[in-house]
Order: structure tokens, then C-alpha cells, then sequence
């Protein structure tokens, strides 16, 4: 086992999974809190977003939706699990798979894992969670 999982929690596939129905919900809240903020910003044509986030980043309204928005990942962080990104819902669990430290793979939307990748592969890195050596015919039913 390498030096990193020391670092961070690991868990197997049932506890990841366990917290698919309260990770939903703060997914579902983050991606709300995203569009509105998209939608307070996105009111000048030919302006980024992040242009548009960085002349207004005092703003009362959106640094109250930037607090929110932080408030929310880091509640998922919180868990031990790694928010990587609000467009597509994505969740990454540490784990040991296949005897190296890689990651169970969740996207919003999906009632369970379903998917793993290496710690450098990434969402298009994807495999199958069938494709894990350990796991016994009761995780995949």
C-alpha cells in the first residue's frame, strides 16, 4: 500500500455507497446553487463567467452564493470523499482496488457506483466496477 492512503481515508465499495443517498442531495444542492450563481453572473454578452465572477467578487449576492457553494463542497470533502466537479456531478472514493489505491467512481444521478478509476485517469479513465478483482458476487447484484 502506498504512502497516499495513508493520507486519506479509504473505503470499500459498501461505504461509498452508503453515502450515495446524502451525497444526491448535496449534489443536487450544489448544482442548484451553480446555476443561479451562472445566472446572476452570465448578464453582460462576451463576458466570461470567470470575468464576470472576478469583477464581481464583492458583491453581496455573490459572495453570499460563493459562500454557499463552498459551504456544500466542503460538506461533501467533509466525508472523505473528493468533489471533482459541478457540471457533471462528479464524486471520487478513495479506495483499494485491485491491490493499488485508486478511485470508486460516482456521477449524480447514478443510484450507485458503478465505476472506478486509477488516481491519473480521470472520468474518461472509467472501468466497470465489475472489473475490480475483490469483489464478491454480493457487491454486484
Amino acid at each position: 500500500m502506498s504512502d497516499l492512503s495513508a493520507e486519506m481515508r479509504l473505503f470499500t465499495l459498501d461505504e461509498a455507497n452508503d453515502l450515495i443517498p446524502r451525497l444526491s442531495g448535496l449534489m443536487e444542492r450544489v448544482q442548484r446553487k451553480f446555476l443561479d450563481l451562472k445566472t446572476e453572473l452570465n448578464d453582460s454578452r462576451g463576458v466570461t463567467l470567470e470575468e464576470q465572477l472576478e469583477g464581481r467578487r464583492q458583491d453581496p449576492v455573490v459572495l453570499e452564493m460563493l459562500t454557499s457553494l463552498n459551504e456544500l463542497i466542503t460538506e461533501i470533502e467533509g466525508l472523505g470523499c473528493h468533489f471533482k466537479g459541478v457540471d457533471l456531478g462528479l464524486v471520487d472514493f478513495p479506495a483499494l482496488i485491485n491491490g493499488e489505491v485508486a478511485y470508486y467512481c460516482w456521477q449524480h444521478g447514478e443510484a450507485e457506483i458503478g465505476f472506478w478509476h486509477g488516481l491519473e485517469d480521470g472520468f474518461t479513465g472509467r472501468h466497470p466496477i465489475e472489473s475490480c478483482e475483490h469483489l464478491s458476487a454480493r457487491h454486484l447484484n
